[in-house]
């Protein structure tokens, strides 16, 4: 059977392991939503921030590094 969990979560890290879909809202509009590895993305989450964030991948997996 085809399940899915709704969250909210503010932290990258967890969010990026756990979960295959993204919904990102600001200011209480939708910015964007898809795939993880599609809408996951330093400029996206850089403009969605407005703070420079950079996803990196190592061993198959996502890291999101905030500066």
């Amino acid at each position: 059977k085809n399940k899915s969990i709704v969250i909210v979560i503010h932290d990258l890290n967890y969010a990026l392991a756990n979960a295959d879909y993204f919904i990102a809202i600001k200011e209480g509009k939708v910015v964007f939503f898809g795939e993880k590895d599609k809408v996951m993305t330093s400029e996206k989450l850089s403009d969605l921030y407005d703070s420079e964030v950079e996803i990196i991948k190592t061993n198959g997996k996502q890291f999101a590094l905030h500066h």
